[in-house]
Parts: structure tokens; sequence; C-alpha cells
């Protein structure tokens, strides 16, 4: 995917991934007590990723 984004000329940026993770349970209860991060070291494409479809 990093590769696709360079060859289009696209940017990508690091996904926030600091905090606590918030999540629906298999009971319905929101629960907001998990603290690490699930999408560390995980990057984004600037504008979105409708931006590679359109490059």
């Amino acid at each position: 995917m990093l590769a696709l984004a360079k060859h289009l000329g696209l940017r990508s940026i690091p996904q926030y991934a600091s905090g606590r993770l918030v999540f629906v349970d298999t009971d319905g209860t929101v629960r907001r007590d998990l603290d690490f991060a699930t999408m560390g070291g995980a990057l984004r494409i600037k504008g979105g990723m409708a931006r590679v479809t359109y490059a």
C-alpha cells in the first residue's frame, strides 16, 4: 500500500494511536477502559483513502 501511495504521489501520515480504546462489546456495553493503542504504527493517506481511487 505504501508503494502504491508513493507511486500515485500521495502523502502518508501517522495514525493517531494513543489514549484509551473505546468500543462496544457483544452485550452492547460501551467500554472505555482499555489503555493500549490498537493502531500503533499505522499510517493514513492524507485526504483519506478515497484519494487512492482518484489519483
